[in-house]
């Protein structure tokens, strides 16, 4: 064995696969849940519908016009959130909330394992 994970390997191909998507269509990317239908289109083959990060399945299918819009949307959020002076706990466990969705986007399926 070369140290290799499958699972890992699979991963990174679809990563690679939604890149040259976003390349290809790099402002309004391919559309909302098309990126199974454009991968196996454009790129040829059997396409792996998970992707491995939020973000770049947004790059894919939103291109930069939508991942703009999204962190944009993200900031907005934080910015409400940081401005909350009448219950300081909830502000806290908003900040919370919303990392936590931030660090979820980037880690989706990277870290999947059938133990987890």
């Amino acid at each position: 064995m070369s140290g290799t994970d499958v699972s890992a390997n699979m991963r990174k191909d679809t990563a690679t696969q939604a890149l040259e998507l976003f390349k290809s269509f790099l402002l309004l990317g391919v559309g909302i849940g098309n990126y199974q239908y454009a991968s196996s289109i454009l790129l040829g083959g059997s396409v792996d519908i998970f992707i491995n990060s939020g973000y770049i399945l947004i790059l894919a299918e939103l291109g930069l016009i939508g991942i703009l819009a999204f962190i944009m949307i993200l900031i907005y959020d934080y910015i409400i959130t940081l401005n909350i002076r009448h219950d300081l706990e909830l502000r806290d466990q908003l900040i919370w909330l919303l990392l936590s969705h931030v660090l979820l986007l980037i880690s989706y399926n990277w870290w999947y394992h059938f133990l987890l």
